[in-house]
């Protein structure tokens, strides 16, 4: 290899270190989305609402595609409301089917969970719903009594609630 070849084949080198070639609109576009398509999964997961072995998610230039099966309206209108908060999201194709479930219990404490989390006053992080025969037993903890109350009072108001069990603990004692 003659020097002139050498030094010329090491320029470059550092050109393509320094300056890289930017990657082409495709290879943006196709990072981008795969980029989209696990910060989605990724909060969908910690958001904890959505069964995601039910749901399918891609994204093409921006426009995500939601597959699968849900129980609920709610459960298909919020996977689609965090697929809009997520940065670079242009817009949702929504073909989710809403399949309720067969169990009435399981749809009670699914209605039961929305109304809760719906609910800006009412910290349901730590709280649990079960259902049976139109019987709702709440337990788990909550900050303050008025949150107590207020649980009781909207899942008490749900159509195929029959009655409610309360054994929720509050943190403050007044």
């Amino acid at each position: 290899m003659n020097v002139g070849g050498g030094a010329l084949l090491l320029a470059s080198v550092v050109l393509v270190v320094l300056f890289p070639v930017p990657a082409s609109p495709a290879v943006q576009l196709e990072k981008g989305d795969l980029w989209i398509k696990t910060a989605l999964e990724s909060v969908m997961e910690k958001d904890g609402r959505l069964d995601l072995n039910r749901i399918g998610v891609s994204s093409r230039k921006g426009i995500v595609k939601l597959e699968g099966t849900v129980l609920t309206g709610e459960e298909k209108g919020l996977a689609e409301l965090l697929a809009m908060q997520i940065p670079g999201v242009r817009g949702v194709q929504n073909n989710m089917q809403v399949i309720p479930p067969l169990n009435q219990d399981i749809a009670i404490e699914k209605e039961t969970q929305s109304v809760l989390i719906e609910n800006p006053l009412i910290d349901i992080e730590a709280l649990h719903v079960r259902a049976n025969n139109g019987i709702v037993t709440m337990s788990g903890i909550v900050d303050r009594p008025c949150e107590k109350h207020l649980a009781d009072r909207l899942v008490s108001m749900l159509p195929d609630v029959h009655k409610v069990v309360d054994r929720m603990e509050t943190l403050q004692r007044t």
